[in-house]
């Protein structure tokens, strides 16, 4: 992928009793197809969390979206994501 224009990057994370791969299937495999980025995460009290990592259920979300835009270069490269078009 690399030396691609930037992109915009939707960014989405499941609640209540969902999951990331119907996130992929309802909004993620569209906004591949229409050139954007996709990451999508787990919010705090989904299961994966609890069951896998010890994770407690709350309600501060806007602690764990921050830390997921913020360390989105870890799948996408900086320059193929336009910072000013990051949408959830």
């Amino acid at each position: 992928m690399g030396g691609e224009e930037k992109r915009p990057t939707l960014t989405v994370g499941d609640g209540y009793d969902g999951c990331q791969e119907e996130i992929v299937d309802a909004l993620g495999f569209a906004a591949l197809e229409r050139g954007w980025n996709v990451i999508t995460y787990e919010g705090p009290g989904q299961p994966t969390g609890c069951r896998n990592q010890n994770l407690d259920f709350r309600t501060e979300w806007e602690k764990d979206v921050t830390p997921v835009v913020d360390d989105s270069s870890l799948d996408v490269p900086h320059d193929e994501i336009d910072s000013q078009m990051i949408e959830w």
